[in-house]
């Protein structure tokens, strides 16, 4: 028997910038990546996943299967460890940008030698040390482990990111399992809102 492990339907929303006047402001995209460990019963070692996705507006495209994180025979255990990360490395490029201008071979060096040897110029320099420094941020965590073959579909959300998780399992003569199945199954089993 095999076991599948997907992440079929994914959303992320952008996060809300408040303006020093109040204004809320949504960001126009994130570009999010999923990194995912799983574990199972073979002694084999562990496998990790990674996907990244560009300019996400609010919903990743996903069809067929979706995110597969995982496909391979059913060996008694399994464990699942996947995180919905932010990438910053846009605001580490700004930073790199930065602090090449106000460097000592810079351009604004050349320009202005007062300013970078001042204090605006080390605060300056300092904000873009910060910015190349700064770590992508973890969207979302979540942990999933069974030791029995049951197919499952969890919702796993938060503030800025809904997801399902889905496991199913297929023997060598069984037709696949049908998405609205699944989906009927984990409203039985959970009640909550769709994503």
């Amino acid at each position: 028997m095999k076991v599948l492990v997907s992440i079929p339907q994914l959303r992320i929303l952008p996060r809300e910038k408040v303006k020093a006047s109040g204004d809320k402001r949504r960001e126009k995209w994130v570009e999010p990546y999923v990194i995912a460990t799983i574990r199972d019963g073979s002694g084999e070692p562990l496998s990790i996943r990674g996907h990244r996705f560009d300019h996400v507006r609010d919903e990743v495209s996903l069809s067929g299967e979706g995110i597969l994180l995982h496909y391979a025979d059913w060996t008694g255990m399994l464990e699942v460890f996947f995180s919905v990360i932010e990438s910053d490395e846009d605001v580490r490029g700004l930073g790199e940008t930065l602090t090449g201008v106000l460097g000592k071979d810079g351009p604004l060096s050349k320009l202005s030698p007062m300013l970078g040897s001042g204090i605006g110029g080390m605060v300056l320099s300092g904000v873009a040390r910060s910015l190349t420094k700064n770590p992508d941020d973890v969207l979302l965590a979540h942990c999933m482990s069974m030791v029995e073959p049951t197919a499952v579909e969890h919702k796993v959300s938060n503030s800025r990111v809904a997801c399902v998780l889905r496991v199913q399992f297929r023997g060598l003569l069984d037709p696949p399992i049908s998405s609205e199945a699944l989906r009927i199954a984990a409203l039985n089993q959970v009640s909550g809102s769709a994503i």
